[in-house]
């Protein structure tokens, strides 16, 4: 491993990758796969045991691969804290940057081991492990690990409660290749906007040459003379039109249902079309990002979007999406109770799209209600999938027997609760949980943490 110094007097080293496994056959048997990475970028070690600096920070997945950095680059005055980084301006990359690569699902599903090096004679490896499932995929995450002993020695430990443990912070990114269909949808979306694009440029560019007398005549007053008569007439003709149609609905149903179909369908077309330009991206984008990240941030949409095992399930896709709490679960309720009677509105054809919402809207009843009513799924099966029982408010009867008993009659379903404590809870906000890591870079360090300076 080469090696270097640099002006603080501390040996340096460039960081390193291992892979352990050297086996012909299980590479052989990777070849040709994607490969994911994950990069570590160890900021600092703080509170270690041991006056002496690390020698370095290993990660690894035990048995598999391995890297390492080189030893850290300033030790603070007071405290046996240490921060890692590049070495000098002669440096082409960082020394506390390291990755490790190999196939995504076999990164995702393991536990990382990161190990703090020291030697000497009152020096220990300080260890800390970390489950990889816990990152986002293409997310860069911050951390701060708690470090123990990887040998404890057998001796009486002393007592250390008001000693402060020692702690690595790092940031870890875990990057890997989409799921097939995903890359490729991906791919296509890409190739379609840049199309677009380019239309949209062509269009500006031939409207900025037109004379700017030809878009004078739609703002002055001969439009309105024009088009003053032709309003005229429809608005006179109007009871006419409506006592006609009136007549003939019977006769005129089936082209009324093919003149809706083709609005329906031109009125798709331009919205698409609209949504793919910059204006409605960015429109399109303020609406559907929070679903995207709410999916992205749980594990069944990892597993949707990235080759990280096997794919999940509908209801765990649909678990991920759909909200928890009082309010907006009723609303989901109602919405798809509205759209399974929906169906009326086209007597006899309506029947016959029910087919295609039964299944779908099941999977909803099971994500949301499955827990507190395993039963209900079958009854939205077969009042959706049944002809004329669609009028039955499933996914409502859910909400009701989740919250609604509660409400009215406490947990126990004992005695009616009183209405300052329902009204409590009905206007009480939803519960968030506290998150275990961070996107964000960890806080300055304090005056129990202060700042690390150049060692001499």
């Amino acid at each position: 491993m080469p090696s270097s110094s640099n002006p603080n007097g501390i040996k340096a080293s460039s960081s390193m990758t291992t892979p352990l496994l050297s086996s012909g056959s299980s590479r052989t048997a990777r070849r040709g796969e994607q490969k994911g990475q994950l990069t570590a970028v160890v900021l600092s070690a703080y509170d270690l045991p041991s006056r002496e600096p690390p020698l370095y920070v290993k990660i690894s997945i035990p048995e598999k691969y391995a890297a390492q950095t080189g030893p850290p680059c300033q030790r603070h005055k007071d405290r046996n804290s240490f921060k890692f980084g590049s070495n000098g301006a002669s440096s082409s990359t960082a020394d506390n940057q390291i990755s490790l690569r190999a196939p995504l699902p076999e990164l995702y599903t393991s536990t990382l081991r990161v190990d703090v090096v020291s030697d000497g004679p009152e020096s220990a490896t300080l260890t800390a492990t970390y489950r990889l499932e816990q990152l986002q995929v293409g997310v860069a995450t911050w951390l701060i690990l708690n470090l123990e002993e990887s040998t404890p020695s057998s001796a009486v430990v002393p007592d250390t409660s008001d000693v402060v443990p020692p702690t690595l912070r790092l940031q870890m990114t875990l990057d890997g290749p989409y799921r097939t269909e995903i890359g490729a949808l991906v791919n296509w979306g890409q190739a379609w906007f840049r199309f677009v694009d380019q239309l949209e440029a062509s269009g500006a560019n031939f409207f900025s040459k037109l004379p700017l007398s030809i878009f004078a005549i739609f703002n002055s007053q001969w439009m309105l003379v024009l088009v003053v008569p032709i309003v005229a007439v429809l608005v006179v003709s109007a009871p006419i039109w409506v006592g006609f149609l009136a007549v003939t609905l019977p006769m005129l149903l089936p082209l009324l249902v093919a003149g809706a179909a083709v609005l329906f369908t031109v009125a798709t077309v331009l919205l698409i079309l609209y949504a793919s330009t910059n204006a409605g991206r960015e429109q399109v984008s303020g609406i559907c990002m929070p679903v995207v990240h709410t999916l992205l941030a749980s594990r069944s949409g990892q597993r949707l979007v990235y080759q990280t095992g096997p794919r999940p399930t509908p209801v765990g896709v649909a678990k991920a999406i759909l909200p928890v709490s009082l309010w907006q679960k009723l609303f989901v309720s109602l919405w798809i109770d509205f759209m399974g009677s929906a169906s009326y509105l086209l007597p006899i054809v309506g029947e016959g799209l029910d087919i295609a919402w039964a299944p779908l809207q099941t999977i909803l009843i099971m994500a949301m209600y499955d827990t507190t009513s395993p039963n209900l799924k079958y009854i939205s099966f077969l009042e959706e999938i049944l002809p004329f029982t669609d009028i039955v408010p499933s996914a409502t009867a859910g909400w009701l027997k989740e919250f609604g008993v509660p409400l009215l009659f406490g947990p126990g379903h004992g005695e009616p609760m009183e209405v300052k404590d329902l009204m409590k809870v009905l206007l009480s906000p939803p519960r968030t949980g506290s998150p275990t890591q961070s996107s964000k870079p960890p806080p300055a360090a304090s005056s129990a943490t202060p700042m690390l300076v150049p060692a001499s």
